[in-house]
């Protein structure tokens, strides 16, 4: 995974990184390839805004969340990309399950079909 930090307004810090890179590493399991994922930690008047911006497998996806302290903003943000890649996740496993279910119910017909023929013949 190559992470990338911005930061605006807020001192850069080496446990910052080492904590987005240890919590993004939840995120890394939704993805096969090479993953690339820009943490931008913003210092408001009151706050801090974190985004991220994951790309892989040819998807974007984006998080943005606010917190009173660094922590809890990338905590927030990786909660919600993680949400985010369950619900895309659950979609196309449903995907491939309807079309399972149809190709089954294709092969169910043409076997009830050949049982059918074969009694008409018996």
């Amino acid at each position: 995974m190559k992470l990338e930090c911005t930061y605006k307004r807020i001192t850069p810090k080496e446990e910052i990184y080492l904590y987005c890179r240890q919590r993004l590493n939840k995120i890394e399991t939704f993805f096969n390839n090479s993953l690339h994922c820009r943490v931008t930690l913003i210092a408001q008047r009151y706050d801090v805004r974190v985004e991220i911006r994951v790309d892989g497998n040819h998807t974007h996806y984006n998080a943005m969340a606010e917190h009173d302290s660094i922590y809890g903003a990338i905590d927030q943000a990786v909660e919600k990309m993680h949400k985010q890649l369950n619900r895309k996740k659950a979609k196309m496993s449903d995907r491939r399950n309807k079309r399972k279910k149809k190709d089954n119910l294709v092969y169910l017909d043409e076997i009830r079909e050949a049982q059918f023929s074969l009694r008409k013949v018996n």
